[in-house]
């Protein structure tokens, strides 16, 4: 028997609001990490009176941002035209649910089923309006969270899935 059953869409519109999980974190720390400096640069700079180097500094704050929109901006890009190769489509319908081994994805446009199994789940992500499962190698099982909420489903998703995933990050 499955559980946690959803029904869903997958568009563009949804990994929009999944980029920023695309990025693996150490990269995403680096960034985050740099522009920080970058920062910290720019407070000495200006309690220094150094007004050149406080304009090099926000130059370069600047283009670390503009560097990282860019970067999820063209993971976003680059799978909608993975999806519009295979699907042939800028969209699909799927179904996600739970069982015994992982959580089944099946793609309604091709029929195809595929398995995201438990022990390949590392990371748990939640967005406005889905649930991320995230695996070792950043593919993803996505879960609708307009079906979950409420109810104490939620609180029931997360207790099955913290027995059930061995190794997930919260």
């Amino acid at each position: 028997m499955d559980l946690f059953e959803t029904q869903s869409v997958i568009n563009e519109d949804t990994f929009k609001e999944l980029r920023k999980f695309f990025l693996p974190r150490r990269r995403r720390i680096a960034l985050i990490m740099i522009m920080l400096f970058e920062v910290f640069l720019f407070i000495v700079a200006a309690f220094s009176g150094l007004y050149v180097l406080m304009v090099v500094v926000a130059v370069l704050i600047i283009r670390s941002i503009v560097k990282y929109l860019l970067i999820l901006n063209k993971s976003v890009k680059l799978i909608m035209k993975r999806m519009q190769e295979t699907e042939h489509a800028k969209e699909f319908e799927y179904t996600s649910s739970f069982c015994d081994a992982g959580i089944k994805i099946k793609n309604h446009a091709t029929n195809a089923m595929i398995t995201i199994y438990y022990d390949d789940i590392n990371r748990f992500a939640e967005t406005k309006n889905y649930y991320v499962l995230f695996t070792k190698a950043n593919q993803l099982g996505i879960v609708n969270r307009s079906d979950i909420d409420g109810a104490n489903k939620r609180e029931d998703l997360i207790n099955f899935l913290k027995c059930s995933c061995k190794n997930i990050r919260w």
